[in-house]
């Protein structure tokens, strides 16, 4: 068990950012989080794992965010991030008390408490 954590999304320079995954078949919209102890350890266990079964780790160095909407396909040229971007930095600072990871394989979700 890893301690719950609180994320801080600082209004100083929140970051939208788009995401796609290997197969090109999702876009993913995306808010930057700033690195923290929990999650860095969460990272680790799991490469640990995929590791002891000769797997190759994902993502050096790991992308820390919050998905905030996905779409189909790769959609980077139709996206608007100047747009998104500037939705966002209206927004006040907001805290996220997270207290758990889901991770979706496939149609399968898995949820770790924290």
């Amino acid at each position: 068990m890893y301690p719950q954590t609180t994320l801080l999304l600082q209004s100083l320079a929140p970051k939208i950012d788009l995401l796609i995954n290997e197969e090109s078949t999702r876009t993913f919209i995306t808010v930057a989080i700033p690195e923290h102890k929990s999650l860095i350890d969460v990272v680790k266990c799991c490469d640990k794992t995929l590791l002891e079964f000769d797997k190759e780790v994902f993502y050096k160095p790991a992308t820390f965010h919050i998905s905030l909407a996905w779409v189909l396909g790769d959609q980077r040229d139709q996206i608007d991030i100047k747009n998104l971007q500037s939705c966002l930095e209206k927004i006040e600072e907001s805290t996220f008390h997270v207290d758990s990871i889901c991770c979706k394989i496939g149609n399968k979700l898995y949820t770790s408490k924290l």
